[in-house]
């Protein structure tokens, strides 16, 4: 196993393993309309490593601006 191959390994697993999938932007966003944290609803992203949607929570030091 190369160096190159632990980082991925490591980043998909921070990134998927855990985490609830979705096979659609629709279904993902329609569950994550209906889920909040805080009041505040989460976003549906398309994940790099699994190629699904997942679900993820804007943190306070993110900011769309």
């Amino acid at each position: 196993m190369e160096a190159d191959d632990c980082d991925f390994d490591h980043d998909r697993l921070a990134s998927c393993v855990g985490k609830e999938s979705f096979e659609s932007a629709v279904l993902a966003s329609t569950v994550a309309k209906r889920r909040s944290r805080r009041g505040k609803p989460g976003e549906a992203y398309k994940c790099r490593h699994c190629k699904k949607w997942h679900i993820g929570y804007r943190t306070r030091w993110k900011s769309k601006g």
